[in-house]
């Protein structure tokens, strides 16, 4: 099930301590990007804002429509599976700012979300929607 997600606020904690499985890029037809980020939410947060929304999986895509950005530092090498430690919104966005200082997203609502992993992994991705899937695992 495939959800638009209206409040981003959740994402600032439900997701911390969740287990970071794969991070994608994907060009559509029509020309935009998605960025899809699939974690594995940790079992000690209440994730009833998700049921709410009916996510009943642990393990859940989030996706970042309408991408404007993607800024990665990735750690290739980690003893164990990638952990999200810090998910902020950042305001005001340095790279919001730089794409409209060159002529691009001067009427976008975009917003700026930087994620923080434990091995060192550092996301900054521009965005204007974000969507949210159950993700089913033989898990």
């Amino acid at each position: 099930m495939l959800i638009h997600l209206k409040d981003w606020s959740i994402l600032n904690w439900l997701w911390h301590d969740a287990e970071l499985y794969t991070i994608k890029a994907k060009w559509l037809d029509n020309g935009s990007a998605v960025v899809y980020l699939r974690s594995k939410i940790n079992p000690e947060e209440d994730r009833q804002p998700l049921f709410d929304l009916g996510i009943t999986s642990q393990v859940v895509d989030v996706q970042f429509r309408n991408t404007w950005w993607l800024r990665s530092d990735l750690v290739g090498y980690n003893a164990d599976r990638e952990v999200l430690v810090d998910w902020d919104t950042i305001e005001p966005s340095p790279l919001t700012e730089e794409l409209q200082d060159r002529g691009l997203a001067k009427n976008a609502d975009l917003i700026h979300h930087r994620i923080r992993c434990s091995g060192g992994s550092t996301f900054d991705v521009v965005f204007s929607d974000i969507w949210l899937e159950t993700v089913q695992t033989e898990e």
